[in-house]
C-alpha cells in the first residue's frame, strides 16, 4: 500500500513554500531598490554640489556692444520697459515740481532723486553681479573644499604623491576613489553618501555552525535578515528622497534667482509706486538670502562631514548612517529655509516627490511578490503572469484603488 500523505503536513509544506516565496519577494524588492539607490549614489554628489555653487549670472561683456547669455537678453527687455516707466514718473514728477504746494514738491524731488537712483542701478547692476556672482561661486567651493584649485582641481605645486598622500590621510576617502577626488568640491558631499548608501551595520557572525543556523540560532539569523532588508530598504529611500528634493530645491532655488535678476529692472521701478510696491519688495528682499545660500550650505556640508568623521556613532546598530542623512537634509533645505518664498512652492513639490516615490515602491514590491509567486507555480510564464498581476495591484494600490483581500 502507498503511504497517506497527511493533509496538515501538505498544508504545512505548501504555506512554508509560500512564506519562502514571500521573504525572496521582499529581498528582490530591496535589491532592487538597492541597486536604484546605488546608482543615483554614484551621481548625487557631482549633481548636488553643482546645484549647490551655482549662482545665475548675465555672462555680459561690452565689445562695441552689449552682450551676454539668456539671461541678459530677458534683463535688457525688462529693462527698456523700466526705462519707459522712469521716463514716465520722471515727467510727472516734473509737471507736479511746478506745482506751489510745498509738500507736493517735496515728493516729486523724492520721486526724481529715486528715478535717478533707480536708472544707474539698473545700467551698472549686470556688469557688478557677474563678479559677485563668480565670487560666490569660487567661495563656496573652497568652503566644501580648501584644496580645490579652478583648472586643477589640485594645487598646481602638487605632485601625484602628494595628491596621494593627503588623499591617504584624509578620514573623508572612499574604496576605488581616485587620490584627485580630495581636490575635488564634491569630495564631502560624496563622503557623506557613502556613508548613507554603505553597509547596515547588521550581519551574520562569522563563525556561526551551519548546523546551528538551523537549530539554536534560527531566530537570531531571521532577525538579522529581516533587520538587514528593512534596513536597507529605508536607506534607499531616504537616498532616494534626498537625490529627487536636492533636484527640485536646487532648481527651483536658480529658477527662483534667475527670476529675479532678469526682471530686477522693472521690480525696481515698481517699488516706486506705492500701490504695488509690497509685492516687488518681495523679490528684491530675497535676492541677498539666495546669494549667502550656496556659502551656508558649504559651511553645513563641510562641518557636518567632519561631524560624522570623528563622531562615535549612533548607540543603535544599524543606525550610524542616519547623522550623515541630517547632514545632507539639512544642506538640501537650508534655501527654504533662508528664503521664504520658495517654502510654498518646494513644500507642494516635496509633497509630490514623496508620494511617487511611495508608489514607485509599491508598484515595484507587489511586481517583485508576484514574480516570484508566478515563478514557484507556472516557471517562466507564471512569472510573466504573476509580474503583470503584482504591476496591476501594486498601481491601484498606489492610487487608492485595490482592493483589501482575505476581509
Amino acid at each position: 500500500m502507498c503511504p497517506v500523505k497527511s493533509p496538515g503536513v501538505v498544508s504545512f509544506v505548501l504555506e512554508a513554500i509560500d512564506g519562502i516565496m514571500v521573504i525572496l519577494g521582499v529581498i528582490l524588492f530591496q535589491a532592487a531598490f538597492s541597486g536604484i539607490a546605488a546608482l543615483l549614489g554614484g551621481i548625487f554628489g557631482g549633481h548636488y554640489t553643482d546645484l549647490l555653487v551655482s549662482i545665475p549670472s548675465f555672462g555680459y561683456s561690452l565689445d562695441g556692444q552689449e552682450q551676454g547669455n539668456h539671461l541678459f537678453d530677458i534683463y535688457a527687455q525688462m529693462r527698456l520697459a523700466a526705462g519707459v516707466l522712469i521716463l514716465c514718473i520722471i515727467v510727472l514728477a516734473g509737471a507736479v515740481r511746478a506745482s506751489q504746494d510745498s509738500s507736493l514738491r517735496r515728493h516729486s524731488d523724492d520721486a526724481l532723486r529715486k528715478a535717478a537712483l533707480a536708472g544707474l542701478l539698473i545700467l551698472l547692476f549686470p556688469i557688478a553681479w557677474d563678479p559677485l556672482a563668480l565670487g560666490m561661486e569660487s567661495g563656496a567651493a573652497w568652503v566644501l573644499n580648501p584644496y580645490y584649485t579652478p583648472g586643477g582641481p589640485c594645487p598646481a605645486e602638487w605632485d601625484v604623491n602628494t595628491i596621494q598622500d593627503v588623499h591617504d590621510a584624509s578620514p573623508y576617502k572612499r574604496i576605488l576613489q581616485d587620490a584627485e577626488a580630495v581636490c575635488e568640491p564634491s569630495f564631502r558631499v560624496e563622503y557623506l553618501v557613502s556613508r548613507i548608501s554603505g553597509g547596515t551595520g547588521y550581519s551574520l557572525p562569522a563563525d556561526l555552525d551551519p548546523f546551528d543556523w538551523i537549530t539554536t540560532q534560527i531566530a537570531l539569523v531571521f532577525t538579522g535578515v529581516i533587520t538587514d532588508v528593512f534596513l536597507s530598504i529605508a536607506k534607499s529611500l531616504v537616498l532616494i528622497n534626498l537625490f529627487m528634493l536636492s533636484l527640485v530645491i536646487g532648481i527651483m532655488a536658480d529658477l527662483l534667482t534667475g527670476m529675479i535678476l532678469a526682471a530686477l529692472p522693472l521690480l525696481v521701478v515698481l517699488t516706486m509706486i506705492p500701490s504695488v510696491s509690497k509685492v516687488p519688495l518681495k523679490f528684491l528682499e530675497a535676492l541677498p538670502a539666495l546669494y549667502i545660500v550656496p556659502l551656508l550650505s558649504g559651511v553645513v556640508i563641510h562641518a557636518g562631514a567632519a561631524f560624522v568623521a570623528e563622531s562615535p556613532g549612533v548607540p543603535a546598530p544599524g543606525l550610524g548612517w542616519i547623522p550623515a542623512a541630517a547632514v545632507l537634509f539639512l544642506a538640501v533645505s537650508l534655501p527654504v529655509m533662508a528664503v521664504p518664498l520658495l517654502q510654498k512652492a518646494t513644500g507642494a513639490a516635496t509633497q509630490v516627490v514623496t508620494a511617487a516615490v511611495q508608489a514607485g515602491a509599491v508598484v515595484t514590491a507587489a511586481s517583485a511578490l508576484g514574480a516570484v509567486r508566478g515563478g514557484a507555480s507556472g516557471g517562466w510564464g507564471g512569472a510573466a503572469r504573476g509580474l503583470a498581476s503584482g504591476v496591476v495591484g501594486g498601481h491601484a494600490g498606489s492610487l487608492g484603488e485595490g482592493d483589501d483581500e482575505d476581509e
